[in-house]
């Protein structure tokens, strides 16, 4: 299983260019699986599952055709993907493991944008997107488009962290 964070601030393209990364990879006969890092609580609605949901206690919806489970704990990396039946996870947020490689989608905003180049040290980069700059020797691709996704998909097998 390969690994790869999709990064970048609010309205950078991030979920945009993961679907399109996602639908790439799954022409190519893989199975993907998305993980959605948030730095909010999750939204509820009304539903009984919500409802049944204590400290301690794992809670999981069926439906037809789909099922969700609410753990009470957030869980480490090495134990979502363990739950996960893919070839490749796509985790869209910040807050992923720092030991993922990221692809950054860069703001318009060129101080912003440098601003995330300059945290980009800190992690493996597997390419940028958009925005007004790359860094040197990765891949930059200048918005997020059928071709740069299908490039970016060949880098994430490629490049991705085997998990």
């Amino acid at each position: 299983m390969q690994a790869v964070v999709i990064a970048g601030p609010k309205k950078s393209g991030k979920t945009t260019l993961l679907s399109l990364v996602a639908e790439m990879l799954e022409r190519r006969g893989k199975k993907v699986a998305v993980v959605k890092y948030s730095n909010h609580p999750l939204e509820h609605d009304n539903t009984d599952a919500f409802w049944l949901r204590r400290p301690n206690r794992t809670v999981v919806s069926v439906a037809p055709g789909e099922t969700v489970a609410f753990w009470p704990e957030e869980l480490s990396f090495e134990s979502l993907v363990a739950h996960l039946e893919a070839d490749v996870v796509l985790l869209e947020g910040g807050d992923a493991p720092l030991r993922v490689p990221r692809v950054l989608c860069l703001p318009e905003d060129a101080e912003d944008a440098e601003a995330y180049m300059e945290e980009a040290r800190s992690f493996t980069l597997v390419a940028t997107v958009g925005g007004v700059a790359a860094i040197a020797g990765e891949p930059y691709f200048p918005e997020t488009d059928p071709v740069a996704a299908e490039n970016i998909a060949t880098l994430v097998l490629e490049r991705g962290l085997k998990v």
